[in-house]
């Protein structure tokens, strides 16, 4: 029938469909720039229909108030379709901004209203059918989907489709017995004279009053049973937040016969002040307050109406501010460090481990080799030389020897310091001062310092290494000099053969190709504290099991290894005698060598440039910030939206569950580690935020 485009009087546009009932349908459309709704009478051919729909018409035309759709005089219009054989009929009518009652209290979880809010509304409701039944109309179809609550907080009674005129004929008629044959009524909300087609001006007042019991009670009237004796509704126990005095007069707009019920607007109005006097003078019972609430989605502050709006912006928008800016301070406290650490190891120990990486070899000095060397302990220089000539012969690409060789060991020193000295491959370890060692560990003597890696590994507080350190400048007292660590030294010496080389974009960054490898000291996470050297964090290629291939002292000795794993390879040599102590915590707390480790972090250098393989990252202070904001604001859009304690617990474990695994994927996919903990601990506190400022309000 109707088209989004189409103009109508040469005047409304239509844009959009809105909604279809039984009798009428309606769109969207546009009056010179006001948008409008257009009712469409879709039973064209029954002359009752069309009775009642220009009857609607007629009565939304004579009234004015602001609880009432206005219609202007030429509203309602007839057009001709050249399709159709018969006009249709138009009502075009104000816009109502809002839901329905019925909406509203399906999305708060079916709260039941206050004494103070059922007040308020009833008051509103009965002068709008005081201005109707003054114009000698009653509307005959009152319930909680007629009822718009606009954004200011004003009710506007709808739906006047069945509205019915009061005049001498009706009634006359209707004493008569003659019975009216439009029966238009909703179950459980109309009387029984209306339904038997005899309505009568006081049927509204008992659909207010069906419509009051579904609102103070949060369940529709056919829910509760009736008195057999007084046909009276059994419901007040469901709805012990309202006084004695209210729940008598919602009693008496119920009672069954119109006789029994107040005969005007007036009469309710008069009882409706006394109880508003009693509840404000006298005390209720004692699990009650008679304190003003703000209901969603209107707020009422006294007597005044604020808008939903602006009560959003200032509770739901200042609760996640002031949220947000606490976690944030907690986090750089490191008040939450423990738990964030914690759940990094758990995602990297659920996402799938990696193959080893055969671009490396390890050459472990074991018990056993010790053994069949007499116990040789530490290895001899001329036994150390040994092991290095029958490497260097095979061309690997660099070795690190993650064995000290600060001072003489047995025979061939002078050997092994000139045979290090012309090896520009080998890359010998010294150590900055730390807990056990106040100035560190000496390199191998005339070895320049940019051919030295230093073998320090940090671990966190709680034992267990999650960051890589790439280099530092040397520390004061120290008598270590290298710059870089052992990792970076063999992987940047690997990377450059290939055709890669080191830049520094910025003091906080290193850029090796295309990839750039951005300190901790700028993206910080869940390290707020000033970190030294350059860090990254350890992305474990395993956490379990060995990160190349692994060949024993022994077995290169003895020519007793596969020849393809040397060439062209990366090879660290360290010892993994047990009774050394030289372990180190995973985050799977596993205990490693000091020598897998380095192979670590070896591989994610060389896998980052090489493979494209993701770094782990931090967001910047202020993509942190944003992130734990939006998760603040949807903890308190949620406690608004919902005020079930059920629905808002389905609804945040839905949202946390989601969160979770978001940051999971991420992590999985891009390496982010996004600020699960700050973010979830933000979602909560602005939730109990505004729960107890909602219960406040009550």
């Amino acid at each position: 029938m109707l088209q989004p485009g189409m103009l109508l009087q040469n005047r409304y546009r239509v844009i959009q469909p809105l909604g279809c009932g039984g009798m009428a349908q309606t769109f969207e459309v546009d009056d010179a720039g006001t948008a409008k709704v257009l009712k469409l009478l879709l039973l064209q051919n029954y002359p009752k229909a069309v009775t009642l729909f220009q009857r609607e018409a007629k009565v939304l035309s004579q009234l004015n108030h602001p609880g009432i759709p206005k219609v202007k005089p030429d509203g309602y219009f007839c057009v001709h379709p050249p399709e159709s054989a018969k006009p249709l009929h138009c009502l075009v009518m104000e816009k109502i901004g809002g839901w329905d009652l019925k909406e509203w209290l399906n999305h708060r979880g079916n709260e039941p209203l206050t004494q103070a809010q059922a007040i308020n509304w009833l008051r509103q409701l009965v002068e709008i059918l005081a201005l109707i039944h003054q114009r000698q109309y009653f509307h005959r179809d009152i319930k909680p989907a007629n009822i718009m609550l606009k954004l200011d907080g004003q009710l506007v009674l709808i739906d006047f489709g069945g509205v019915r005129e009061v005049t001498e004929t009706y009634l006359q008629k209707r004493q008569g017995n003659s019975i009216d044959t439009t029966r238009l009524h909703t179950p459980g909300y109309a009387p029984l004279e209306q339904v038997n087609g005899k309505a009568v001006p006081q049927s509204d007042f008992f659909a207010l009053g069906r419509t009051f019991v579904h609102l103070l009670t949060g369940k529709p009237p056919l829910k509760f049973p009736t008195n057999p004796d007084t046909g009276q509704l059994i419901w007040r126990s469901e709805a012990p937040q309202i006084s004695e005095s209210l729940a008598e007069l919602i009693d008496s707009l119920m009672m069954p016969f119109p006789g029994q019920r107040p005969q005007n607007t007036g009469e309710i109005l008069q009882a409706l002040e006394k109880v508003e006097q009693s509840y404000t003078t006298q005390p209720l019972p004692t699990h009650q307050t008679p304190t003003k609430i703000i209901p969603h989605p209107s707020v009422f502050k006294g007597e005044s109406v604020v808008s939903p709006i602006l009560s959003w912006v200032f509770n739901v928008g200042i609760s996640s501010v002031i949220v947000t800016s606490l976690v944030l301070g907690m986090r750089s406290l490191g008040v939450l460090q423990p738990w964030e650490l914690k759940t990094f190891d758990q995602f990297l120990q659920l996402r799938p481990q990696e193959a080893p990486d055969d671009r490396l070899l390890i050459v472990e000095v074991t018990r056993e080799d010790i053994e069949g060397l007499g116990g040789e302990y530490p290895l001899e220089d001329q036994t150390m030389l040994q092991l290095l000539k029958k490497l260097n012969q095979h061309h690997p690409q660099g070795i690190g020897l993650d064995i000290y060789r600060d001072r003489p060991e047995g025979e061939g020193r002078g050997e092994l310091i000139a045979y290090l000295k012309q090896s520009d491959r080998i890359i010998p370890i010294c150590t900055h001062p730390n807990e056990q060692d106040s100035k560190g560990v000496l390199p191998p003597p005339e070895i320049s310092e940019k051919r030295v890696g230093f073998s320090d590994i940090i671990p966190d507080a709680d034992g267990i290494v999650r960051r890589h350190l790439l280099a530092m400048d040397e520390p004061e007292n120290s008598i270590c000099s290298a710059y870089y660590a052992l990792s970076s030294q063999l992987a940047l010496r690997y990377l450059q053969d290939k055709g890669f080389s080191l830049d520094f974009p910025t003091a906080k960054q290193w850029k090796i190709g295309t990839v750039v490898f951005n300190n901790l000291n700028a993206y910080r996470g869940f390290y707020p504290r000033q970190s030294k050297g350059h860090q990254i964090m350890l992305n474990y290629r395993m956490t379990g099991g060995e990160i190349a291939n692994t060949v024993t002292l022994t077995e290169v000795l003895y020519n007793r290894i596969n020849l393809a794993w040397i060439e062209g390879k990366i090879i660290l040599i360290g010892v993994t005698d047990p009774t050394v102590k030289d372990y180190f915590k995973t985050p799977d707390n596993q205990e490693i060598r000091g020598l897998q480790i380095h192979a670590q972090m070896v591989s994610q250098l060389i896998s980052a440039v090489e493979d494209g393989r993701i770094l782990l990252r931090f967001f910047p202070l202020w993509g942190d910030a944003l992130w734990i904001g939006v998760w603040a604001l949807g903890g308190g859009i949620i406690t608004w939206q919902f005020h079930s304690l059920l629905y808002r617990g389905v609804a945040g474990g839905i949202v946390l569950i989601s969160l979770g695994g978001m940051c999971f994927l991420v992590f999985v996919t891009e390496g982010l580690l996004l600020p699960l903990i700050p973010s979830t601990l933000a979602f909560l506190m602005t939730g109990i935020i505004m729960a107890s400022i909602i219960h406040w309000q009550r």
